[in-house]
């Protein structure tokens, strides 16, 4: 249950960063000095490569706790 909460507790992390990243883009796509072709394009790449990092641990975390819930579940019924 403990790796449950911390995994939430990532997503809700997560959730926040990818928040954030959508306002600094929103923000740079309205500066004038960011005109320049793809700068806000490579601004949301650079940003987002940490938190797409962190999505995957959590999403391996989610599959171990899923695996070992699945086969504590089919030790019980087989038994």
């Amino acid at each position: 249950m403990i790796k449950l909460n911390d995994c939430k507790q990532q997503l809700t992390f997560i959730l926040e960063d990818i928040r954030s990243i959508r306002s600094v883009a929103l923000m740079a796509d309205e500066e004038p000095d960011w005109n320049a072709e793809g700068d806000v394009v490579r601004l949301i790449a650079l940003a987002a490569k940490p938190v797409m990092d962190r999505l995957e641990e959590v999403i391996s975390d989610l599959n171990a706790v899923i695996s070992e819930n699945t086969m504590r579940d089919t030790d019980v019924t087989a038994g």
